[in-house]
């Protein structure tokens, strides 16, 4: 369910909510062959940076380009728990770094273009979604929807969606009404025991989709 589809059913409208439409505009620098966006308003949210090592470097190994998208840096620091992982990212790897670059309309437009995009639950997903990007969604949460995430509530439903999910089960979140920003557990189990291999094998399978 999305914002729009919940003002809809409010004023009991009926329509198809699983289409979306979302204007875009030509960003003003090459898209590389995929994208990604590393953090959130919640640190609950955040996948491993080793995680995001291993993606990134098993792309370079196949010859993809990989851009990262989001707000400029400080702001990015500020708002979404960026600390050091963009940072650290960005120095151990061939990530471009494409943060604070676009308008909302121009990362849309992005989107459209590029192969595929990896992405912890934050906006940048459901602009993602909404314009029919193959986009793979990093859920801290298992196949019951138990975990960092209200996920019933907020994921993308588009079958160009795929959610990459947790097997580690934990309902502290959803028990603290997602009103914690930081993990309750040590070590970030929901999130940790969501490999990127799985991430990997996903991205695997979209690319010869859109080879």
């Amino acid at each position: 369910m999305n914002i729009g589809e919940i003002f809809c059913r409010l004023a009991y409208v009926e329509t198809d909510f699983f289409k979306l439409e979302l204007p875009s505009q030509q960003p003003n620098f090459p898209v590389p062959d995929v994208l990604i966006h590393v953090t959130a308003t919640r640190p609950a949210k955040l996948w491993a940076i080793h995680a995001w090592q291993q993606v990134i470097q098993w792309c370079a190994a196949q010859g993809l380009s990989v851009g990262l998208v989001g707000s400029a840096p400080k702001i990015q620091k500020t708002l979404y728990n960026a600390g050091s992982i963009e940072d650290e990212l960005l120095q151990t790897t061939a990530l471009i770094d494409l943060r604070g670059q676009t308008s909302l309309l121009e990362l849309a437009g992005a989107f459209l273009q590029t192969k595929a995009f990896i992405s912890v639950d934050a906006g940048p997903l459901h602009i993602a979604a909404a314009v029919g990007c193959h986009t793979i969604a990093l859920f801290g949460n298992d196949v019951d929807g138990d975990g960092a995430s209200p996920m019933h509530l907020w994921k993308p439903r588009q079958p160009h969606v795929h959610l990459a999910l947790s097997t580690f089960k934990c309902t502290l979140c959803q028990e603290h009404g997602f009103s914690n920003k930081s993990c309750l557990v040590p070590d970030h189990p929901c999130m940790s025991h969501l490999s990127s291999q799985q991430v990997i094998d996903y991205l695997r399978s979209l690319l010869k989709k859109v080879a």
